[in-house]
């Protein structure tokens, strides 16, 4: 192998496998991460089939989410959260702030696969001096990428309006959620329907300020 980058201390089996085609590939089962690699130009190639190798790995290590991510952090996919989330930073905050009463900030996550901070924009409400956050996703049945990179980093950025700020992010418990889902549905109505197109609980993120 040239190169093998993943976790610390983990010791896994690389299955390199030389095709008739001449193809090489790699087969990494034990990792709880993606991990990048790649193969040396020559693997044997006097029959078809499979050499097993066993390798350290070493460490990959991924810095968390703060406030000063928010500038370069990499866009949504969608690009008219992508466009609303560049005129909000650029205006410094001025700009899509607020709509029609309702208020959106933006929010920066490191990527639970790459570890490349990301961002976008989300309606919230405010619970004491937490901001309150809904993972609805338009009532899709899975999480939006946001939610399962915080689940795996709490630590995210945070503008809302002019301010900027690094927070530790939470799902509300239980008891939290009830009220703070009427509060949001108050908010943005729509929060009501996307909960009837999908099995899928949607959880509220309550974003603590800590700075």
């Amino acid at each position: 192998m040239d190169q093998l980058v993943g976790l610390d201390d983990v010791r896994a089996d690389i299955a390199v496998v030389r095709t008739p085609d001449g193809d090489g590939r790699v087969d990494l089962s034990t990792f709880h991460t993606p991990v990048a690699t790649s193969l040396a130009p020559r693997t044997p190639t006097n029959t078809p089939g499979i050499l097993h190798y066993q390798a350290s790995v070493p460490e990959r290590t991924f810095v968390m989410a703060v406030a000063d991510d928010l500038d370069h952090a990499t866009d949504s996919q969608w690009d008219w959260v992508a466009e609303q989330t560049r005129a909000y930073l650029a205006s410094g905050g001025t700009e899509g702030h607020e709509s029609n009463g309702v208020y959106t900030l933006v929010l920066a996550t490191t990527g639970r696969r790459t570890g490349i901070p990301r961002r976008t924009c989300l309606i919230y409400g405010t619970a004491g001096e937490n901001f309150v956050v809904v993972a609805s996703k338009g009532g899709a049945d899975d999480d939006p990428a946001w939610f399962k990179n915080l689940q795996t980093n709490p630590s995210v950025g945070v503008q809302v309006g002019a301010r900027c700020f690094t927070a530790r992010a939470r799902v509300a418990t239980p008891a939290e959620r009830e009220p703070l889902w009427l509060q949001m549905a108050r908010i943005f109505p729509l929060y009501d329907e996307y909960a009837q197109k999908t099995d899928r609980e949607i959880p509220i993120v309550l974003l603590t300020p800590q700075d």
